[in-house]
């Protein structure tokens, strides 16, 4: 662990958690690991969670935590949010991510054990903090959030195999029923390309996906390209292809009917997005590109967790070239590869 740390600290059966990260889709679907570890070590605590509000989804119906707690900076009451949570008598805070505003919640709250990640300036609001350095990735953001459930006496317990997002039976058949529709009626799995970003990291261009896309869609595999409401345009211009086999997504699900459907796919095909850590999550296989530099948007660090054949990753061949330098002729070899049993 990062910093040498030996802390073991030990706590009551029905220990009183507080979770907390408050950003992006991927980001919190790779604490998911530590929640099972968290909640193995003391079945009988109670496990709530703070998080942003349109990412919350991915964590409902997960059997270990009780309860999810949705903040976002600009449209929740900072101060209605540190009554709630203090009328809830946490008894453990642990920040998967450091900013003020929830270091603040917590501190508020008078939260008695807050730990989180000494590597920022608001860590000086912990009462526990824990050195880490993220940015020299030494491991994948999974195992850093490990390491912070670890510390409460549960060093011994096996983390899972991947974080997961648990779907309802009725959530299932409405995923078939939604890939239905979008393929008139052919019964097969198709393979999702989701080529938007956040901007959070380097991009394979948007070019280069939709021509993946199209080759594809000539061979006679059934391909469907996903957007949401921010991304109409794009999905305009797979529909202008009017390719069979090419489809475009509604750009009006849920997070949770988005999951549903691409639940039902063979393959996701993605930059490093939320989208990408969902299908790793529901079981699906993926394709994905990611650059080397800078290191703190490698695989190394983000990539599908944990790293498995079921997994395909795509990097420069030079280490200082962008991901354009990968070709779409190189992706549509790897993919084929992929689909004809290599790596699922």
């Amino acid at each position: 662990m990062d910093g040498c740390v030996k802390s073991n600290i030990k706590l009551q059966p029905q220990t009183r958690f507080l979770l907390i990260r408050t950003d992006k889709i991927g980001d919190l679907l790779l604490t998911t690991p530590a929640i099972q570890v968290l909640k193995t070590r003391y079945p009988n605590s109670f496990i709530a969670f703070l998080c942003g509000s349109y990412a919350a989804a991915v964590l409902e119906n997960n059997p270990w935590v009780d309860l999810i707690i949705k903040y976002d900076d600009k449209n929740s009451s900072f101060f209605e949010t540190v009554s709630k949570i203090k009328k809830l008598k946490f008894d453990v805070a642990i920040h998967f991510y450091i900013e003020w505003q929830s270091t603040w919640i917590t501190r508020f709250a008078k939260i008695p054990l807050r730990i989180g990640p000494k590597s920022k300036p608001a860590s000086v609001l912990l009462n526990f903090p824990i050195m880490q350095k993220r940015s020299c990735v030494e491991k994948h953001e999974a195992e850093y959030n490990l390491d912070l459930v670890k510390i409460c006496d549960a060093f011994d317990f096996i983390p899972p195999s991947t974080p997961q997002i648990f779907l309802q039976e009725t959530e299932i058949t409405r995923g078939k029923q939604m890939l239905t529709e979008i393929l008139k009626n052919q019964n097969k799995k198709p393979i999702f390309i989701h080529p938007g970003s956040k901007g959070s990291a380097q991009n394979w261009p948007l070019t280069s996906f939709l021509e993946l896309a199209k080759k594809f869609a000539d061979q006679g595999l059934d391909v469907i390209v996903t957007g949401g409401k921010d991304e109409e345009e794009l999905l305009k211009t797979v529909e202008k292809c009017n390719l069979p086999h090419l489809y475009r997504c509604p750009s009006n699900l849920t997070l949770r009917e988005f999951a549903a459907l691409i639940h039902e796919g063979e393959l996701m095909i993605s930059n490093s997005t939320g989208p990408l850590h969902m299908a790793s999550a529901l079981g699906v296989s993926t394709l994905s590109f990611y650059p080397h530099l800078p290191i703190t948007t490698s695989a190394k660090r983000w990539g599908p967790y944990p790293p498995s054949s079921r997994h395909t990753i795509l990097t420069p061949k030079i280490q200082n070239d962008p991901l354009s330098s990968i070709s779409v002729k190189e992706a549509f070899r790897i993919t084929k590869e992929i689909l004809a049993g290599g790596n699922l």
